[in-house]
């Protein structure tokens, strides 16, 4: 099979599941139940923050564009805003981006357990990076391939989803950095 913009395409548009789903099924392979409970904590802070997004940031931010923030809604042009085709025309708002949140809160979370095994430095930063990078795809993809999304709204979702994780590492998980 050849490899093509349009399978890595298809893999950012899909990241919410994968993540979701790859979580849950570590969780069973590991034994982890922190693991499990991260899983479906994604899946709770993602529906949750989209319907902050629909019920309090639309109506409050409105059509304006806001110093910083920009605006809430989407970019006009192309949009392509579900995980998998048909592609369906975006009627939410876009701030912030829920597939950024999804793509930053696992890289923070498992970035956080890597940094705590005990394995050789190099390596634990090679992973850290891959995460990162892996983070940074998908919200480059939501501005610049798919175009569902303004880069603040990218960097808002990404910067809740950190946020959400290490909130769940330290109040749920338990573990002090």
């Amino acid at each position: 099979m050849e490899f093509s913009f349009f399978n890595v395409l298809g893999f950012v548009r899909a990241y919410p599941i994968i993540v979701i789903f790859t979580s849950l099924i570590i969780s069973f392979l590991t034994m982890n139940v922190s693991m499990f409970y991260f899983a479906i904590y994604l899946y709770i802070t993602g529906e949750i923050v989209g319907s902050i997004k629909k019920h309090i940031v639309r109506p409050l931010m409105g059509k304006k564009k806001w110093p910083i923030l920009g605006k809430a809604e989407r970019p006009r042009g192309k949009r392509m805003c579900t995980s998998f085709p048909p592609n369906v025309s975006c009627k939410s708002t876009g701030m912030p981006s829920i597939h950024s949140q999804y793509a930053t809160m696992p890289s923070t979370y498992w970035g956080m357990k890597i940094w705590k095994l005990p394995m050789m430095m190099e390596m634990k930063l090679m992973i850290i990076g891959i995460l990162i990078l892996l983070s940074l795809l998908v919200m480059y993809s939501r501005v610049y391939w798919v175009g569902a999304h303004t880069i603040q709204q990218t960097i808002v979702g990404g910067g809740v989803g950190v946020f959400l994780s290490l909130f769940f590492i330290k109040k749920i998980d338990g573990y002090n950095y």
